[in-house]
């Protein structure tokens, strides 16, 4: 890993002339651009890592990769549905129905509704005695592109949006984003790539569980319900459809 950490550091310096370097003092210049380039080039070869396919199962794909600076991995789900854009959307809207669908989510509802794209939920993740409950504040945003017409949901974490809870451990990093992507013949492509501190002591065994068995149950969840009428005939005049 050690190795590995020194090559993405190293890698910059080859576009640098060494000559220079080494036959004369380096100019102000100089050490300016190597330290921007090294500042920029690292997280831009550490994120770019493949990711590794870990579930392939009733057509939902769990991926995980490694994520810089944690010892907890991110992860990628995905799935394909004949669905409209706006049924997709209905659904994650929907805050009472997370318990449904989402793994181990025991509580979730609606802080603050700021407008039909933006708000606050909050919700609980039950853990397995003896690893205490986790619950989040997550603010999330809805955009659609109005060309391709692929929605984009941002999911980022609001720590102290209000107090903790005796009892449960607060999560306070998450970053994520959801993609509903419109493909050929009424097929949907849903995308979505999560990262979470959990917070508190949390055993490998469990943390491994929610990272590729938890995303592969709720994305199955999901699948099921975007197969209902109620969501797959669904249409909308806040959503653009192709």
């Amino acid at each position: 890993m050690f190795s590995n950490f020194k090559k993405q550091i190293l890698l910059p310096v080859r576009y640098f002339n060494l000559s220079a370097i080494r036959n004369k003092k380096p100019s102000g210049s100089l050490l300016l651009k190597t330290c921007f380039l090294l500042i920029v080039s690292f997280p831009v070869i550490t994120l770019s890592q493949a990711w590794d396919l870990r579930k392939n199962l009733d057509d939902v794909r769990v991926y995980t990769r490694d994520y810089p600076g944690s010892g907890f991995k991110e992860i990628k789900a995905e799935i394909f549905v004949k669905s409209t854009l706006a049924g997709v959307t209905k659904l994650f809207d929907d805050v009472t129905l997370y318990t449904k669908w989402i793994y181990a989510c025991k509580t979730a509802y609606v802080l603050k509704k700021i407008s039909s794209t933006e708000g606050y939920v909050y919700s609980v993740i039950e853990a397995s005695w003896p690893v205490s409950n986790r619950d989040v504040i997550t603010h999330y945003v809805r955009t659609q592109d109005k060309k391709t017409k692929t929605i984009l949901i941002t999911l980022t974490c609001v720590k102290n949006y209000i107090p903790e809870v005796n009892g449960i451990v607060r999560v306070d990093t998450l970053c994520g984003t959801t993609k509903i992507i419109p493909l050929k013949d009424g097929i949907v492509q849903i995308i979505h790539q999560l990262h979470v501190e959990p917070g508190g002591s949390v055993p490998g065994w469990l943390a491994n569980f929610f990272v590729t068995d938890g995303p592969l149950y709720s994305f199955q969840k999901l699948k099921k319900l975007l197969e209902l009428p109620e969501y797959n005939t669904y249409k909308s005049d806040d959503i653009l459809e192709p």
